[in-house]
């Protein structure tokens, strides 16, 4: 956190010179993220301002971006004609081939930090697979009582426009199953209380496989199913840790737990899921932040060190983050094999 602070006082200076520099305002944005601070800045009178400010500059330099990308969405939603179905239909394909580009160049970038995924999975301790399976458990049942109870506009999601259902747009990919499974059955909907928080849209409705496939078409489907997989079970480690030190790292009273699980969950809202699923993912958040204040406090209670105690607490939750995830991709392509 010392180096973020004195990233932050760099990016500060900065803006003192150029004011309107979008780049130093999206890295003091990024900072104050993984700090997690955004919320206490905005909330601060003294320093809501330049946090308005340093917002203002980057959707300045977003704007058209946005713009073409809300026009692309108004299109698929609204939009009658030939041009538009070819379009649904290419889109997803396009967006698998740019998840798996984005994932691929992700981990190229951490190539010499793979040690971590190591460490992450191998050297945390059977605890962590038993906290992660008990959260796990813990979401799917909440999912599943909530769902049974919940209005339909809770099961809207963003992607509802693009795909016509929700799904987490991460997982994209998995639609280059189809391609190589025959479809000759009916569709039939795989049931949601399994996988609903992560399936990709079009794979809520994949037909069954017939009993026939050729066992070339087994190979290629499960080639791609485990390939993916690998991609995402490397990469997952390292998302984890960014997302534990930005809704983590800091919350160290029950007031910051609440409010940044609440943020957690509804921050998935952005890849697409359904706004029920977003609600329901406060649950592993807090449970993740439990384990992040348990590590912290006892950290903090035998070194007084508070930014070390920081970063103990941030290293057990995202052991139990990554392991969670882990479970839950696995599961996802144990469900798409078996299809």
């Amino acid at each position: 956190m010392g180096q973020h602070q004195q990233a932050l006082e760099c990016f500060d200076r900065s803006l003192a010179y150029q004011p309107h520099n979008a780049l130093a305002a999206f890295y003091r944005l990024t900072c104050l993220g993984l700090m997690g601070k955004i919320v206490t800045h905005g909330l601060q009178p003294a320093t809501r301002s330049r946090l308005m400010q340093n917002l203002k500059t980057v959707l300045g330099l977003l704007k058209y971006r946005l713009l073409v990308l809300v026009s692309l969405i108004g299109v698929l939603a609204f939009g009658r004609g030939i041009w538009v179905e070819r379009l649904k239909q290419v889109l997803p394909w396009v967006m698998s081939g740019l998840i798996i580009g984005l994932v691929v160049v992700d981990l190229w970038r951490n190539r010499s930090r793979l040690g971590f995924v190591w460490k992450t999975y191998f050297r945390s301790g059977i605890l962590a697979y038993v906290r992660a399976l008990g959260i796990l458990v813990a979401t799917l049942s909440t999912y599943l009582v909530a769902e049974s109870v919940a209005p339909p506009f809770l099961q809207w999601g963003w992607a509802n426009l693009v795909f016509g259902q929700p799904g987490n747009i991460l997982f994209q990919p998995f639609n280059l199953m189809q391609l190589v499974s025959p479809v000759a059955n009916p569709a039939v909907a795989i049931a949601s209380d399994l996988v609903a928080l992560i399936l990709p849209t079009p794979v809520w409705a994949i037909a069954l496989q017939p009993l026939r496939q050729s066992l070339a078409q087994v190979e290629w489907k499960s080639l791609l199913a485990l390939g993916f997989w690998l991609l995402l079970v490397l990469g997952i480690p390292f998302w984890a840790r960014l997302e534990e030190r930005i809704f983590r790292r800091g919350a160290n009273t029950w007031r910051q737990i609440a409010v940044r699980s609440t943020q957690f969950g509804l921050a998935h809202l952005i890849a697409g899921i359904p706004i029920l699923a977003g609600l329901v993912l406060i649950v592993p958040g807090f449970l993740f932040a439990c384990r992040y204040k348990y590590v912290h406090d006892r950290y903090f209670k035998r070194t007084q060190n508070f930014y070390e105690a920081q970063e103990a607490g941030v290293i057990a939750s995202t052991a139990d983050h990554a392991i969670y995830n882990a479970i839950l991709v696995t599961l996802l392509v144990v469900t798409v094999l078996m299809l």
